[in-house]
């Protein structure tokens, strides 16, 4: 379970980082050039909240389960929620930079 919450946290934050996550793109493609910059940073801001929302719950959740043993093994079960932490601080992470950095994919597939 611990793989499979990392691989899919660490999926999830790259795909944010790669834009293929979170996002309309046809709404965004027929748009008009000042509303799909509006739409564009409209989604940067809703990763990053999601990101952070997600960041915040896995801290919360990794501290309570802390002191409480996975069953069958000497690991903290609050290990589980690691990879959440992680992958939400990533995604917020790369919707903030988005909102800020120039967007060079967005240029290169026009």
């Amino acid at each position: 379970m611990l793989l499979l919450n990392t691989a899919m946290s660490l999926g999830a934050a790259a795909a944010v980082q790669q834009r293929a996550h979170f996002g309309f793109p046809l709404l965004v493609h027929l748009a008009p050039p000042r509303l799909r910059r509006l739409l564009e940073a409209f989604s940067s801001l809703v990763v990053l909240g999601l990101g952070g929302v997600l960041a915040a719950g896995g801290v919360t959740l990794l501290l309570d389960g802390w002191n409480v043993r996975m069953a069958g093994t000497v690991l903290p079960q609050g290990l589980m929620f690691l990879p959440l932490t992680v992958g939400g601080m990533l995604m917020a992470f790369f919707g903030g930079a988005e909102l800020f950095l120039p967007r060079r994919a967005a240029a290169e597939s026009r």
